[in-house]
């Protein structure tokens, strides 16, 4: 068990991934760009690896997100 999957080493990483998304976005980086970075940093922490989190954990949320919202930013689109 490494140091970086336990319970206290994610909770740092998920601070850290969240101080970093708002630290991303304050400097005018595109979202999707400091969703991305942000989420590499937490992935650090998880025990399935940073490539199994990243192209089916977050990218399978994003998806599922926008399948689900799809009327609404269609509407906001058209407005």
């Amino acid at each position: 068990m490494s140091i970086l999957t336990s319970t206290a080493g994610s909770a740092v990483l998920l601070v850290i991934g969240i101080a970093l998304f708002i630290f991303l976005c304050y400097k005018n980086v595109h979202t999707g760009i400091a969703a991305i970075a942000a989420s590499i940093i937490v992935a650090l922490g998880t025990a399935d690896g940073v490539a199994v989190t990243i192209f089916e954990t977050f990218a399978g949320g994003v998806g599922t997100l926008v399948s689900t919202m799809f009327f609404l930013f269609t509407a906001a689109g058209l407005l």
